[in-house]
């Protein structure tokens, strides 16, 4: 029933409604990966490992981030300073 929704699932959005209509969601694992969990009562079933797909390769099925990702991403970059450039002519 999950590998049928993956393989049939248009988009992460698309896969976590197939999911989510079959008693299951997808969250985050706390190792960074990917867990089913039951729906709605939000309890981790299995690791996706288990099911034989990874959080790399539905990122390359969907073509896209798993959702939330790029906001936390975004989050943890580090700010990089520039110099600040200076005309030949200008004082120091």
């Amino acid at each position: 029933m999950i590998r049928l929704a993956v393989h049939l699932a248009h988009d992460w959005l698309d896969l976590q409604r197939r999911l989510r209509a079959a008693g299951f969601a997808l969250r985050r694992a706390p190792d960074g990966g990917l867990a089913v969990h039951c729906w709605p009562l939000d309890h981790p079933v299995m690791d996706i490992g288990k099911l034989g797909f990874s959080l790399a390769g539905l990122v390359l099925k969907f073509r896209a981030p798993f959702p939330g990702d790029l906001r936390h991403r975004h989050r943890e970059r580090p700010t990089v300073s520039r110099p600040v450039s200076r005309r030949s002519g200008d004082a120091a």
